[in-house]
């Protein structure tokens, strides 16, 4: 978890998640609710809070991440997407 990959990380790039709420995920319903999420790039970890609900394209789940520091405003969009069994990654929307 560094301030290098926060301000690193780039609409479009996918990461792969790792763990959700510590353990591996499982499937795209995992993320829906409140959840923390340990994303994976670049030989980075970053820790990400917030809260998922299901993409209404039913293409995975919009996850939006929270600031915790400042009264838990939105940071970021993420959509997570399954790859295969226990395979996940998160992308950053921009612009929605």
């Amino acid at each position: 978890m560094t301030s290098s990959m926060l301000d690193g990380i780039s609409s479009g790039s996918q990461y792969r998640v790792t763990r959700v709420d510590g353990r591996l995920p499982d499937a795209v319903d995992d993320f829906v609710g409140p959840a923390t999420l340990l994303i994976h790039h670049a030989d980075q970890h970053l820790q990400i809070h917030g809260a998922g609900q299901l993409d209404p394209s039913g293409s995975g789940v919009h996850f939006y991440q929270k600031d915790s520091d400042h009264e838990g405003r939105d940071v970021r969009i993420w959509q997570i997407r399954q790859l295969g069994d226990h395979q996940m990654i998160a992308e950053h929307l921009s612009g929605i």
